[in-house]
């Protein structure tokens, strides 16, 4: 019995390919990122007035970081998971709320009773998810595409 094995030109085009795009993977990553962060960005705008926009810091510290083979895009202020996978009911603390009515100019003369009308809300019916991180992924899945082809050669 005799097996006959060909390189297959296919291949060595495949090899040659990988090669490229891992001479450039930390370019590859840095235009990921940049066009992850734009479009997150974008989704955030469309999802506007929800969620409601306090100190700006949900959006503008959006950024992205680039560490070897790896992209990691974060939005930088801890609630943001609550704002992209909501919260199921459940009672807050009032002094945050309180705070967040004040910056909003929702309390007048002292009375907190919107304060409480939200924090009683949020136990009824919890928050609402706003995926933007998942729906701005989404949204730059054609910017992805174009980028990778760039450098498939």
């Amino acid at each position: 019995m005799r097996i006959n094995f060909r390189y297959d030109p296919a291949v060595k085009d495949l090899e040659k390919t990988i090669k490229n795009i891992e001479s450039h993977v930390p370019e590859i990553l840095n235009e990921l990122g940049q066009v992850s962060v734009m479009y997150i960005q974008k989704s955030i705008e469309a999802v506007q007035p929800y969620p409601p926009v306090d100190t700006g810091d949900y959006k503008n510290l959006i950024h992205y970081k680039v560490e070897g083979d790896t992209l990691t895009t974060s939005d930088g202020v801890l609630h943001g998971v609550y704002i992209e996978r909501g919260s199921p009911p459940r009672w807050l603390p009032i002094k945050p709320i309180i705070e967040w009515c004040k910056r909003k100019k929702m309390i007048l003369n002292d009375d907190v009773g919107v304060a409480y009308a939200i924090q009683a809300h949020i136990a009824k019916y919890g928050i609402p998810p706003k995926p933007v991180f998942k729906t701005g992924c989404q949204l730059a899945s054609n910017d992805f595409e174009r980028i990778l082809r760039k450098y498939y050669g």
